[in-house]
Order: structure tokens, then sequence, then C-alpha cells
């Protein structure tokens, strides 16, 4: 009987367990873009090499967008085709500006486009 009650009181520990804690939604004003680097992995995946990272922002309430641009091109040309997907997400969503996180090359991306581009 000791062995059914601790079975018993396992699976109520269990079934009752608060959720995992969740972090508030992150509400931002604009839509999130994030600027992949250069090189071979940006390329290998057809959906932006930050899609995945961009999806897991999306579940936390964060409107976020992974586009994938050319990984091997200068960067006034990587600019702008960065510019070109920005003015897509600003179209889709009607805003007027977006957040922008780079990595790597895509930093240097961001700088030439906001220099040079008006970004």
């Amino acid at each position: 009987m000791a062995l059914l009650d601790l079975a018993a009181t396992a699976v109520t520990k269990f079934a009752s367990l608060e959720p995992f804690p969740q972090p508030q939604v992150i509400g931002l004003r604009c839509p999130l873009v994030l600027l992949h680097g250069f090189g071979l992995l940006a390329g290998l995946k057809r959906r932006g090499h930050l899609h995945e990272e961009a999806l897991d922002l999306r579940l936390y309430g964060v409107q976020a967008y992974a586009p994938n641009v050319s990984p091997y091109h200068t960067t006034a040309v990587r600019a702008a085709m960065w510019n070109e997907r920005i003015r897509t997400i600003l179209k889709e969503t009607g805003a007027s500006s977006v957040h922008l996180i780079a990595h790597s090359m895509g930093g240097l991306d961001a700088r030439h486009l906001i220099t040079h581009l008006g970004g």
C-alpha cells in the first residue's frame, strides 16, 4: 500500500506543479529586426540565419523579424538589401521605424544603412 500511496503522491505533486515562470510580454512600439552576419550559415538557412531567434522572441510578444540577405557581398550591397527588407516590414506592420539588433557584419551593414541610406 505504501508504494501506491507514494505513486499517488508523486502524480499529484507533478500534476499540480505551478507552470514555469514566464517572462512578461515585451511590448515594443516598433518591430524588431535581427540582422545576421557574413558567411555560410546565413546562406544555408532559407528562412534566415536568425529565424529561430525571431520565433522565440515572438513567443514572448515581441514583433520580431529575421530576414535574410546575401551572405557574401559588400557592406554597401548588403545594406541596400536590408533597406528593402526593412521597408517591406514597415509597410506590412504600418510602423514608422524599427529596432535593429545586428550580429557580426550585420552591425556594419546597419551602420552603413543608417549613415548612407537614411535608415
